[in-house]
């Protein structure tokens, strides 16, 4: 890794502690380049603004690695056993980003407007694609992908901010145990 790019990564890892731990309008681009030990300019340098700095944390941090770990890795378009491997990681990332995730859940206004929706987004084009694709094979209902997407994510992401939001008091059941439940249904409701 070169130093620019370990630059970048220690304002990211920066911004990261202090949006998590102060939330995104108290943080100043001034306590990032503080924090990462550089320059305020520097920050400036790689990201222009502070909204840029956070896109780049859930860029780097969230989106880059989910979406490359889950849709890189070669589907096997097996329904069940695909969508049981997507939601696992799905879950797997998210409990390990929810320092991420919980600077979204409390600044949301700028969430929205930072377009950090993007990952959710991204999240849905690419499930379209493997739904399409699984139409093509005749293993999924011809019905709209981007429904069968949408209610796929709605689900994954529901069970993570649950168990988040509620601590744990939402219920005793391990997410693992509500996606084994879950697939099936879903695969009984999409399957042709």
């Amino acid at each position: 890794m070169d130093r620019k790019e370990r630059t970048r990564l220690n304002i990211l890892n920066a911004g990261l502690e202090l949006f998590s731990e102060k939330g995104y309008k108290a943080v100043t681009t001034k306590e990032i380049a503080e924090a990462a030990r550089v320059n305020e300019v520097t920050v400036f340098r790689h990201f222009g603004n502070k909204k840029a700095v956070l896109e780049g944390v859930f860029e780097e941090f969230v989106f880059k690695v989910v979406i490359e770990e889950v849709f890189g890795k070669a589907l096997d378009y097996n329904l069940e056993k695909d969508l049981t491997y997507i939601a696992k990681k799905y879950s797997e990332y998210m409990e390990k980003n929810k320092k991420i995730l919980m600077i979204a859940f409390k600044n949301l206004p700028e969430y929205m407007e930072a377009d950090l929706i993007k990952f959710p987004r991204r999240f849905k084009e690419v499930l379209i694609t493997y739904f399409l694709k699984m139409q093509q094979l005749g293993k999924v209902k011809d019905e709209n992908p981007e429904l069968l997407a949408l209610n796929f994510i709605l689900f994954c992401f529901g069970l993570f901010s649950g168990h988040l939001l509620s601590e744990g008091r939402l219920t005793n059941l391990g997410k693992d145990e509500c996606i084994e439940f879950m697939i099936p249904l879903f695969v009984e409701g999409y399957k042709k």
